[in-house]
């Protein structure tokens, strides 16, 4: 037989869950930030944000600013290289080291190529900092695409790079790739790193 303190005990022990439990989920839930959706420039510091900027028709381009662009953009760019490598990526994913941009710079310019990094989204953009002053950083300009959704916007971008319909879906089996070849401003193909 059960005692009477025994029972008053467990029902105050499990109203104190049925009471704390959601109160600490709530607690959670508002201390957590989901990025990756869009392209997070909300989430940037001011300091952050006066360091991007629309690409400028003409003039000459500035170490650590990071330039706003859309893929015809990035395409005029790269017109007069005879080959050249856009990188496509996104810094935030904490699993991963954020890339070292200066290095990859050097081995294209070593390997006769010209380098145009491109960041999907603003997310984890502090993992990149300080920013090179050996290179130029892009960001794709979701304004430009008419969306806030990352991953349609860098599809329309992708697409655009590659010279197909804007808004075409990519296949199951299809991997949209981070290296970019391009040859006299045409897309030649994609690579797993830089050769």
């Amino acid at each position: 037989m059960e005692r009477p303190l025994n029972r008053r005990i467990r029902s105050c022990i499990s109203n104190l869950f049925v009471w704390i439990m959601p109160a600490g989920l709530a607690l959670v839930i508002q201390s957590c930030t989901v990025s990756g959706l869009t392209s997070d420039y909300d989430q940037l510091s001011k300091a952050q944000q006066s360091q991007i900027r629309p690409l400028p028709a003409h003039g000459t381009l500035n170490p650590g600013i990071i330039y706003t662009v859309s893929a015809g953009d990035l395409l005029s760019m790269l017109a007069p290289d005879e080959t050249a490598i856009v990188y496509l990526f996104s810094p935030g994913c904490n699993a991963n080291p954020a890339p070292d941009l200066s290095d990859m710079y050097a081995k294209a310019i070593a390997g006769g190529y010209k380098f145009y990094p491109v960041l999907t989204g603003y997310s984890g953009l502090n993992r990149l900092e300080p920013l090179g002053s050996d290179y130029f950083l892009y960001v794709i300009d979701d304004m430009y695409y008419r969306t806030p959704y990352r991953f349609r916007y860098e599809r329309f971008f992708v697409n655009e790079l590659k010279g197909l319909p804007k808004k075409q879906k990519y296949s199951r089996d299809e991997d949209p790739g981070t290296f970019f070849l391009f040859v006299r401003g045409h897309f030649d193909c994609l690579l797993p790193e830089i050769p």
